[in-house]
């Protein structure tokens, strides 16, 4: 197979590859209907012409069979022929894009779940994800990073409302390491390795004054083999108990070296239990988190244990005793409800990080593996699910709805 980049884009070269295209998405988007995709060929031929760098792959023959188009090290498309499949073609054409041109990013539809798994097949790993396409279209994006061999840390996030992921973007923007969403591993059932590189940052919200349980497990049951510390950053509403005790604990069991945990006070979001905060005060209990999150981006940039957070019998009780009752007593699914409000549109199911909620004649139905994240509810665009009278007549909270 021969590649190269095209000198000089003919109006014949250009039909050839608006074919390419075409047989591509007519095969792989089959969340598009017939007529948006002839929508968007119309913009295509533009978008060929202002690509920077256009990338063809030729057969034996010289017929070409597949392209890319690169921009700044981003890979802003990569389509081959139907026919060839299977081949190996996409694979020997990215790997010279990421070897002659630098590929570090690219972004790919959610809803083209073999797009997906080759990238992450190649070492691209997603660290954020839209509701929307860039034209305001309801087809999920997602945005991708080229995993970096041999890469210092890799900071990994559980989230429920999107407290806990605003954290760990700050810090893996802040450090320009990797990110690794875990709720997207454990909706999968995904426990194969990570490569993290040579520490691992932990951030996830707190549970019953412990890491989540559905978190534990999954670090229990998935192999690290690079990583030799971790940092534990715990988000919560007030403390963390003595989470600290148990998350050394876990260190031990992976084999790794224990860092300390941090405690980040950020806003309610326990709809099930507590009140949440509104708008302009969520504003306020995160502007006062910054200097905390910013002490703890310093800490792991200069490879520092964090400070020992409070231990005193309080929290002793909380994160063992009353963590032990708590999850068989509250953490349950089966006062979730959905009201007449509900339009059907399945976000609900979507967030749900246990794939413990499905549709059952266009209404959300729950299971009994819940963990209490609190996304069904939080992220319900008609706010049309209740946790019976407890979340009556209070505020939805998700990060995103509060900074929009």
């Amino acid at each position: 197979m021969n590649m190269y980049e095209i000198e000089e884009r003919t109006p014949e070269i250009m039909n050839v590859l608006l074919k390419i295209w075409e047989d591509s998405v007519r095969t792989t988007h089959d969340f598009l209907s017939g007529k948006e995709i002839d929508q968007i060929k119309e913009y295509v031929p533009q978008a060929l012409s202002d690509v920077a760098h256009l990338i063809v792959a030729e057969d034996e023959s010289g017929k070409m069979i597949a392209f890319m188009g690169i921009e700044n090290q981003r890979l802003e498309m990569l389509f081959l022929l139907s026919a060839e499949r299977g081949k190996g073609v996409g694979k020997q054409l990215l790997q010279y894009g990421i070897e002659n041109y630098g590929i570090q990013e690219l972004t790919v539809n959610e809803q083209n779940p073999q797009a997906v798994g080759f990238y992450r097949h190649m070492g691209f790993k997603t660290y954020k994800r839209t509701d929307y396409d860039e034209e305001g279209n309801p087809y999920p994006l997602l945005y991708m990073k080229k995993y970096r061999e041999g890469a210092f840390k890799m900071v990994l996030y559980f989230t429920g409302t999107g407290n806990s992921k605003y954290i760990a973007e700050r810090i893996a923007t802040a450090l320009n390491e990797d990110i690794l969403s875990m709720n997207d591993r454990i909706k999968e059932g995904n426990t194969a390795n990570v490569m993290t590189g040579k520490s691992m940052v932990i951030v996830v919200p707190t549970y019953a004054w412990r890491i989540p349980r559905v978190v534990l497990s999954w670090l229990q049951q998935t192999k690290f083999p690079e990583a030799k510390k971790i940092w534990f950053v715990m988000d919560c509403g007030g403390e963390i108990g003595n989470a600290a005790k148990y998350n050394q604990e876990l260190s031990r069991q992976l084999h790794l070296s224990y860092m300390g945990t941090a405690q980040i006070v950020m806003p309610e979001n326990y709809i099930a239990m507590f009140g949440v905060p509104g708008k302009a005060e969520a504003k306020e209990i995160v502007a006062k988190a910054e200097p905390s999150i910013d002490d703890v981006i310093k800490d792991i940039q200069a490879k520092r244990e964090f400070s020992k957070p409070r231990n005193n019998m309080y929290d002793k009780i909380m994160s063992s005793a009353v963590n032990t009752i708590f999850y068989p007593m509250f953490v349950k699914a089966d006062k979730f409800m959905a009201t007449d409000a509900c339009i059907s549109c399945g976000k609900c199911v979507q967030v749900c990080p246990l794939n413990n909620v499905q549709l059952k004649n266009g209404k959300p139905a729950w299971g009994s593996n819940c963990t209490h994240c609190m996304a069904c509810i939080c992220y319900c665009p008609a706010e049309a699910i209740e946790y019976g009278k407890k979340s009556e007549g209070k505020p939805r909270y998700t990060f995103e709805k509060n900074f929009d």
